[in-house]
């Protein structure tokens, strides 16, 4: 086990550092990094001398080789230099831009406020009431019943995807100083909504999307003031996420806040990652079942399946009451045993690098940064459970803004820009 995991590390960290000497930050470099933090966490957490146990360590090994394989193989077919991004000296919004993007924001402001007076608080505001009050509470209750509230699927996709992406990029185009103050105005609202529900996933799933698109628009351009920005909004989400974990009760006795913050980078997840593939290995392979069951939730009407995040979390607490996913190799596993570890991973790593590769063909654009950037992230930071975290997490809902937004494509062949 010490050799497969040395060398799990030794092949993963060449990945990175190879490729984002040649490619910069690309889908397949940020999946490879939550990768590292997932497999470092369920290390923290395996039993050695169980078989299962072994058996995941060995998969997250045959994964990572066949994702990179995949990778690879990409970057060889499409074998021209796709790293020297240059983005267009026309960034001004089209009028059928400025208009999709003002409704999609009206449209978001509406449905989460809508969301929230339903509830009938936001777990942010109140949290902002006890720290001016000097008085501290664990609003984990609040948080949670929040997830009955009716229509908190759909308008997941606006308060975490939509319009943050949308408020990020305005406040980032300083192209117009009009646009950049409306981006301004909108940022606060736009936390309200996102901190809302007290759940810290999504907000940071948000700054890792303008933290990407920010990297790619200092290495367009070497400005100082974008450095000096990403360092304050670092700090910025730094201060709020140790807010949200202590008023989130996340703080267990005998552990400080840093620790409190780590585990919910390095534990938990892969805590459950561990347990879940403890059952799966003791049940017979599904081919497919259980994405099957799962996908039919997305659909109207009644599904009786019980997910397996749900079972998992029923085997750790007791209760159906919440959810505990297994990696995603353990999902691949689950469904579709070795021949999906195999496989599957090889064809991830292959479209991943392709949509990098059309996002380097294109006449990149601010708002071409920001949708492949958020694009990259989603796609990167499914660590866990089904394909249909992609559904839940916004990738559908990033390639319908691309759609809308980004209509018409120019292409970059040999360096000559071709309308298409």
């Amino acid at each position: 086990m010490t050799v497969l995991i040395i060398s799990y590390y030794i092949i993963a960290l060449l990945f990175l550092i190879l490729f984002f000497r040649k490619y910069y930050v690309t889908p397949s470099i940020v999946f490879v990094l939550m990768q590292i933090t997932m497999f470092s966490g369920v290390l923290s957490y395996c039993d050695f001398n169980r078989s299962s146990d072994q058996k995941l360590a060995v998969i997250y090994m045959i994964a990572l080789i066949s994702f990179i394989s995949g990778t690879y193989f990409c970057s060889r077919i499409h074998n021209e230099s796709y790293t020297n991004i240059r983005l267009s000296k026309n960034n001004t919004l089209s009028r059928t831009q400025s208009t999709y993007i003002v409704l999609m924001v009206v449209v978001s402001i509406l449905l989460c406020s809508i969301f929230f007076l339903r509830a009938g608080y936001n777990v942010f505001i109140q949290i902002v009431q006890s720290i001016s009050g000097n008085s501290t509470g664990n609003y984990t209750e609040s948080r949670i019943a929040l997830n009955n509230i009716s229509g908190v699927g759909y308008v997941y996709q606006f308060r975490v995807i939509i319009f943050p992406l949308l408020t990020a990029f305005l406040v980032s185009y300083e192209d117009n100083r009009t646009v950049h103050r409306i981006g301004l105005c909108l940022l606060p609202i736009m936390l309200v909504f996102l901190l809302g529900t007290g759940q810290r996933g999504g907000f940071v799933m948000f700054i890792l999307m303008w933290v990407v698109a920010l990297l790619y628009l200092y290495k367009t351009n070497k400005s100082e003031k974008i450095r000096r920005f990403l360092i304050i909004i670092l700090t910025v989400s730094v201060v709020l996420f140790a807010i949200m974990t202590v008023f989130n009760g996340r703080v267990e006795k005998g552990m400080n806040l840093l620790q409190a913050m780590l585990k919910r980078i390095f534990d938990d997840n892969q805590e459950c990652a561990v347990y879940a593939f403890r059952y799966i290995d003791s049940q017979p392979t599904q081919w497919g079942r259980d994405w099957l069951l799962s996908f039919r939730d997305i659909l109207p009407g009644k599904n009786d399946y019980l997910q397996l995040s749900y079972v998992v979390f029923n085997i750790m607490y007791g209760s159906t009451r919440g959810t505990a996913p297994p990696c995603i190799w353990g999902s691949v596993f689950y469904n579709w045993s070795y021949f999906g570890i195999i496989f599957f991973p090889f064809i991830m790593g292959f479209l991943y690098h392709r949509l990098y590769v059309s996002f380097c063909k294109t006449d990149i654009t601010k708002l071409h940064i920001f949708i492949y950037s958020a694009m990259f992230v989603v796609l990167g930071n499914w660590i866990a459970d089904s394909p249909l975290v992609l559904f839940n997490q916004g990738f559908i809902t990033l390639c319908l803004m691309k759609f809308l937004l980004i209509p018409k494509v120019h292409l970059i062949i040999n360096n000559h820009r071709i309308n298409g």
